[in-house]
């Protein structure tokens, strides 16, 4: 028990790491949604220095992170969105 703990204190951000790494397998990327009223191409999934999941989105030549919290998922989803789901009910709980 006491091991567990030390590496939770360790690794404070271990369940983003985790998520990311499963998003990361899992989701079906790149995919189109609309952010914004704008369609975007969601290119890639990414852990920010405050260890928040993000998307790397682009239009043309500008990209931009979204939160994956904040992100609106297209009508069919993408394949392996339901990581994204758990993420986001991960951080109600929190």
């Amino acid at each position: 028990m006491r091991k567990a703990g030390i590496t939770q204190k360790s690794h404070p951000h271990k369940a983003e790491t985790i998520s990311q790494i499963r998003l990361d397998e899992q989701l079906a990327v790149p995919f189109k949604t609309r952010s914004l009223a704008m369609e975007v191409i969601v290119e890639r999934i990414n852990i920010t220095d405050e260890a928040e999941i993000v998307a790397i989105c682009r239009r043309g030549r500008e990209r931009q992170r979204i939160s994956i919290i904040d992100l609106p998922l297209p009508n069919p989803r993408p394949v392996g969105s339901e990581w994204m789901d758990a993420y986001r009910r991960c951080k109600e709980w929190r």
